[in-house]
Order: structure tokens, then C-alpha cells, then sequence
């Protein structure tokens, strides 16, 4: 069944019935469902992105505020234990009371500067296996908080500066212990922690996207490619077509019903074009019959004039033959009567007055009978055409 045009396809926009469509490029051939499949990664992406970002500056904040917390502990309990080396000027004593801390392989010390009160340096330890940092001039830049009798501190992004105030017997501040504490290790703990928090979010990325394009298809994606499917034989005419989703309640059902509207609009519509052509063609057969009849009613009656003029005309000829008859019968006996006249003068005059009206009767006679002739031939002609 072929549809009217407002329901085929238009081929107006750059495309001409039986010419190849248009190829579409970049998103245009991407399905609706993996549009959506891809917002939704993206969505998803930059959710995981944002809390692995937060979850990780959060973890290194806390990691950093523990770490420093501990080094700044720890300086404070080695500074207490060193207060005898260096009230008495011992390195030995100072060195082993650290020595400890800088044995242990875990351990962060990088560097260890210990000063006298007046901020000569007394003890100076650098680590072997750890980043070194300039200590030099830590001392005077820590001089403001010493005299204060609290602790310096500093970060460098490498390293933890804590300068830890010694104290003597009288709580009084004879000196500073500065240690370096390396940051090497709890960046690389933190960054293989994101790294892994990343990995454990892109696994979970992977799989939800995975099961949401498992959902959506059966749900979304395939009835709407099915609709499509629909309205693209209904765009080539074809009405015997199941609209399908027809019966659900949500946006792709709203679009089903709009599809079966158009469906029945078309069917409607063809039937309507069929019961015009038929009318018509009806309306035509009428008119050819009621042609026909007149036709035939007209030839009748011209056929009866023609009759009727026709034997009027045969009555006419046989009348002026008739009188044409007479009227030499009249001469014939006109002339006996002349000749008859010299016999019987007597009676010339009143035979020649007779004549004369028998004459005049003659002249009448053959001017009506010509006026016959002339009418019977008009007729005749007229007849005949």
C-alpha cells in the first residue's frame, strides 16, 4: 500500500528517490543508547575522578598532619635526651642518643644538626640512603620560635624541618636539635595509594557502565532502534506493520502511540483515497451513460423529423407532378380551343378571356409548383445533412 506524500520520506534535503543517503560522520552514527552510555561514563568518570582526588588529598592531608605530628614528637623526645651532650659539649653522648632512630632502616632522618645556646654547631649527621636538605642557616631562621621556647618548622615539598628547643636542668633553653625528616616515602605511599584508588575506581567504572548498558539496552536502546525500524517501513508505505511499545507507560510508549496515529492516519487516509477513486470512477460511468441516452433520444427524434420532412416532401413532388399534369392537360385542351376558335367566332371573345384566366391559372400553377420543387429539394438537402 502506498502512503500519501505527507507521509513518505521527504528526499528534498540533498537526497533524490533511489540515490544513496548521506553518510554521517562522527556522533551522527553513534546509537542513542551508547550516546547515553557514554555521558554516563563520562558522568561516572568525573564522579570517580572528583572523590578519588578529594579521597587522596584528604588521605595525604591526614597522612602529612600524622607525619608531622610524630616528627615533631620525636625531635622533642631527642632533644630532651640530648640536653646532657649538649650542656656538657659531648658529641659521643649526642650521637648515641640519636643513634637509634638513624639505625632503623624505615627511618625518615635525612639530616641531624645539633647547636649550642649561642648556635655553634655541635653534632652534624647526613643519611646515606635519603635526600639530603640544606640545613645551613636553620639555626638563625629558627633563633624568633627558640627564644619563644617552642619549636620551628618548615616544609620544603621534600623534606619536614623541625627545630626542637633543648632544655637544661632549670627549663631554661641552652641549645637546638634540628632534624630533616624525609617526605620521599610517604609520597610514594600516598601516590601508589591514588594509583591504586584509581585502578579500584576504573575497574568500578568499568563495571557499573557495563551493567547500566546491560540495563538500558533491552529497556531503552533496542525499542527505540525497533521504532525506528517501524517508522522507516511506515515512511515506505508499508501499513501492515505491529507498531511496537505501544502499550508502555513511559516516553518511548508516548512515542509508540504517536507512531500507531500516524499508522492508522495512513490507512485511513488510503482508504479514503480508494473510496474517491471509485466515486469518480462511478461518477464517470454515469456521466458516459446519461451521454449515451441523450445521444440516443436525439438520434431518435432527428430521425423522426427527417421521416416526417421526407414525407411531406414525396407528397409535395406528387402534388406538383399532379397539377404539372393538369396544367398541360389545360394547354392541350387551350389549344383546341384556339383552334376551335376560328370556327366558332362567335364565341373568340369568350373563349379568349377564359384563356387569358386559364393562362394566368397556368402561370400561378407552375410558380407554386416550383415553389414545391424548391421547398421539397430544400428539405431534402436538409435531411440528408
Amino acid at each position: 500500500m502506498r502512503l500519501p506524500a505527507i507521509f513518505r520520506r521527504d528526499t528534498t534535503d540533498g537526497e533524490s528517490e533511489g540515490s544513496q543517503p548521506r553518510t554521517r560522520t562522527g556522533l551522527g552514527r553513534w546509537t542513542i543508547g551508547r550516546k547515553v552510555a557514554v555521558v554516563i561514563a563520562a558522568c561516572v568518570s568525573l564522579g570517580f575522578a572528583a572523590l578519588v582526588t578529594i579521597e587522596a588529598l584528604t588521605s595525604r592531608g591526614h597522612l602529612h598532619q600524622l607525619s608531622y605530628e610524630n616528627n615533631i614528637a620525636t625531635s622533642k623526645l631527642l632533644a630532651t635526651q640530648v640536653s646532657g651532650g649538649v650542656r656538657w659539649n659531648k658529641v659521643a653522648a649526642i650521637e648515641k642518643a640519636y643513634g637509634e632512630f638513624v639505625a632503623d632502616e624505615d627511618s625518615d632522618l635525612s639530616n641531624i644538626r645539633v647547636f649550642n645556646k649561642e648556635g655553634k654547631e655541635l653534632v652534624a649527621f647526613d643519611s646515606d640512603g635519603l635526600a639530603q636538605q640544606d640545613m645551613s642557616g636553620v639555626f638563625e631562621r629558627a633563633k624568633e620560635s627558640l627564644d619563644r621556647d617552642e619549636p620551628y618548622l618548615l616544609e620544603t615539598g621534600t623534606h619536614f624541618v623541625v627545630v626542637a628547643p633543648v632544655h637544661g636542668k632549670g627549663n631554661d633553653v641552652i641549645g637546638a636539635f634540628a632534624t630533616a625528616w624525609s617526605l620521599e616515602k610517604i609520597n610514594t605511599w600516598i601516590g601508589d595509594s591514588v594509583w591504586m584508588q584509581v585502578g579500584l575506581a576504573a575497574v568500578l567504572m568499568v563495571v557499573q557502565v557495563a551493567v547500566m548498558l546491560a540495563v538500558f539496552t533491552p529497556m531503552v536502546s533496542r525499542p527505540i532502534r525497533r521504532m525506528a525500524e517501524n517508522m522507516r517501513v511506515l515512511a515506505d508505505g508499508n501499513t501492515e506493520i505491529e507498531v511496537t511499545g505501544n502499550g508502555r507507560a513511559d516516553e518511548i510508549g508516548n512515542m509508540a502511540g504517536a507512531v500507531q496515529v500516524f499508522r492508522d492516519n495512513a490507512v485511513r487516509m488510503e482508504e479514503l483515497r480508494k473510496e474517491r477513486e471509485e466515486a469518480e470512477q462511478r461518477a464517470g460511468e454515469e456521466r458516459q451513460a446519461a451521454r449515451e441516452a441523450m445521444a440516443d433520444e436525439l438520434e431518435a427524434t432527428v430521425k423522426s423529423v427527417v421521416d416526417a420532412v421526407s414525407s411531406s416532401a414525396d407528397k409535395m413532388q406528387n402534388s406538383a407532378q399532379t397539377m404539372s399534369t393538369t396544367a398541360e392537360e389545360s394547354a392541350n385542351k387551350s389549344n383546341a380551343a384556339a383552334s376551335a376558335s376560328d370556327l366558332a367566332s362567335t364565341n373568340v371573345q369568350t373563349v379568349a378571356a377564359a384563356t387569358e384566366e386559364l393562362s394566368s391559372s397556368i402561370s400561378e400553377i407552375s410558380r407554386q409548383v416550383t415553389d414545391s420543387a424548391r421547398i421539397a429539394g430544400e428539405a431534402t438537402t436538409e435531411a440528408e445533412r
